[in-house]
């Protein structure tokens, strides 16, 4: 039995270009993973005939491709992984089905996305196993950034995320269940926001996302009680309180009009940095609501949220608790 077990194991290969991220290095290493960029130092220049040469760029991502058993790629698809930082993993899976790549992938990047604000996506990807030899590669192609969403990781943030990600596993539960699945619902929209270029799109899928952490059976004044729970949750002063309380209130209205097709791009001036904004709120009360959840039901959180207007010490205690990991 032990043989049989040993002989199901595989070792899985995959890089997947990353699309928004950058960085102050080419290099850095995670551990279970790396993000690397093909160096850019040597300019691709053509040869005689107009044929470009062979430089030590190419070779680069020639002896990259060649660990997930890639030998003969595309110019232009060569080039579209030029541009990208590219995720480089590899995992041993066992068990009758090979544990999907893209689900290793998406874990990873929706970490990022809680980590920091800006986004990261990814459109395809390429694998092989040692029991399957030969490269696979997923459907999708490369895409260029949303220009607002550049995910910026410093070099120094390493250590940092890797106990971030490390104190996330420990708050995401293994099985949604009815006293938690209110943040499996915010967390699946702040993700589908993240995919959308789409402003509108945006703005949906983040208030509705919003109003799953915030609103609860008590009916009437949505808009009233989404906003003030947020900006109590979210805020350390009185303005910045304030200020929070009206982007909260204008995102709402915006959702509605979009919704029931009154809204008018052109009216409305939107910026992406509004979008983005709210998008980041609704990251920081994620990790809070996952921190709560550890101790209290969704309306208890809610009656703390609410208590909380009207006493500093109470206030104070919200905080505290909101962000015991992952801060």
């Amino acid at each position: 039995m032990i043989n049989q077990n040993q002989e199901q194991k595989r070792t899985v290969k995959v890089i997947a270009p990353l699309v928004g991220f950058t960085s102050d290095k080419n290099f850095l290493d995670f551990g279970d993973f790396t993000i690397r960029k093909i160096r850019e130092d040597v300019i691709d220049s053509p040869g005689l005939g107009g044929i470009t040469q062979e430089t030590p760029r190419y070779e680069e991502l020639r002896e990259l491709l060649k660990s997930v058993e890639i030998t003969k790629m595309s110019r232009n698809e060569e080039i579209s992984l030029l541009e990208s930082y590219i995720m480089c993993l590899e995992y041993i899976d066992s068990g009758g089905a090979i544990t999907s790549p893209k689900y290793k992938i998406d874990e990873l990047i929706k970490t990022f996305r809680l980590y920091k604000t800006g986004n990261i996506r990814n459109y395809f990807f390429i694998f092989t196993t040692s029991s399957y030899p030969g490269a696979q590669f997923s459907k999708g192609i490369v895409r260029l950034p949303f220009p607002s969403l550049e995910y910026y990781f410093h070099y120094s943030e390493i250590n940092d995320f890797l106990t971030f990600k490390k104190d996330l596993t420990k708050l995401i539960p293994g099985e949604w269940n009815k006293n938690n699945r209110y943040i499996g619902v915010a967390l699946r929209h702040f993700n589908f926001a993240k995919e959308w270029d789409n402003i509108e799109d945006k703005i949906i899928d983040y208030v509705i996302a919003l109003e799953a952490l915030y609103l609860g059976e008590d009916l009437g004044e949505y808009s009233y009680r989404l906003a003030n729970r947020s900006s109590l949750m979210l805020n350390e002063t009185f303005t910045k309180r304030k200020d929070r309380y009206k982007d909260i209130k204008n995102a709402y209205t915006w959702r509605s009009k979009i919704v029931h097709g009154a809204f008018d791009p052109a009216e409305n001036k939107i910026t992406d940095e509004d979008i983005e904004k709210i998008g980041d709120f609704l990251r920081i009360s994620i990790k809070k609501f996952l921190n709560l959840s550890k101790h209290y039901k969704k309306e208890k959180i809610h009656k703390l949220i609410d208590e909380s207007l009207f006493g500093e010490n109470e206030w104070d205690n919200l905080q505290k608790e909101s962000t015991e990991l992952l801060f």
